[in-house]
C-alpha cells in the first residue's frame, strides 16, 4: 500500500478565470476530502497538507491523475512516499555501481 505526503499548491488568487477564485479554492478543497483516498489537513495559505492511502499502485496513479487535473490545483510537491507492501513495486538499482558499498574518505585524501 503506498501512502504518500503531499503538499497541495493551490492556484494564485487572480489566476483562475471565470468564477470567484474563493469558491473554485473552496471547491477543491471540498472535493479533495471527500475522496476516500485523500485525508488534507487544514489550509496555509496557498498550501494544502494531504496524505494519499491507496491499496495498489494503480489506484495510486488515476489518483495522482485526479488531484493533478483539479481546477484551482496549481501543483503538488511529494514530501514522501513510504511503500508499506514491498511486493506492490519492484525496486532496482539505477547501476552495478548503486550495489557496491559506500566507503568514507580518510582524513587527508582528496
Amino acid at each position: 500500500m503506498p501512502v504518500s505526503g503531499l503538499v497541495v499548491t493551490l492556484a494564485p488568487p487572480g489566476s483562475i478565470p471565470g468564477s470567484s477564485p474563493d469558491v473554485v479554492i473552496a471547491t477543491v478543497i471540498e472535493k479533495i476530502r471527500e475522496h476516500p483516498n485523500f485525508q488534507a489537513g487544514p489550509r496555509q495559505d496557498q498550501r494544502l497538507p494531504v496524505v494519499l492511502d491507496t491499496p495498489d499502485k494503480d489506484t495510486d496513479k488515476q489518483c495522482w491523475g485526479w488531484i493533478n487535473q483539479l481546477p484551482g490545483v496549481h501543483h503538488v510537491d511529494v514530501a514522501f512516499i513510504h511503500f508499506e507492501d514491498s511486493d506492490a513495486f519492484e525496486i532496482t538499482p539505477c547501476s552495478t555501481h548503486a550495489q557496491q558499498p559506500i566507503t568514507a574518505p580518510t582524513i587527508g585524501e582528496t
